[in-house]
């Protein structure tokens, strides 16, 4: 390995200015990365919003569905009340849209 010397001799002009340049390149890195942490932050920010807001939207999409399974349900039963039931295929689609309302209840 060779090593090259400088014909340069250290004074403190030459240290001065090598310190105020470090010192500058360093201010501007922190700047560089405060502006990135800021940026990362409010990137945080708007994805947890957007989790929320989607949450909202299919909390309540998935409420809005149990009411109107619920609502068939009722007008199910009423139908077949003033109907009379009397066979089986009837009962067996009544049991499973109370189940499918009970399934959909327990997610709420």
């Amino acid at each position: 390995m060779v090593i090259m010397l400088v014909d340069r001799v250290s004074d403190p002009v030459s240290w001065v200015k090598f310190t105020q340049e470090n010192i500058a390149r360093s201010r501007g890195e922190r700047e560089i990365s405060e502006k990135l942490r800021m940026d990362i932050e409010i990137c945080l920010r708007q994805c947890a919003n957007d989790m929320v807001s989607q949450f909202q939207f299919i909390n309540n999409a998935l409420k809005a569905r149990i009411q109107e399974n619920t609502d068939v349900k009722h007008r199910l039963e009423m139908h077949l009340q003033k109907v009379g039931c009397c066979c089986c295929c009837c009962c067996y689609y009544y049991q499973s849209i109370d189940r499918s309302v009970d399934l959909y209840s327990t997610f709420i």
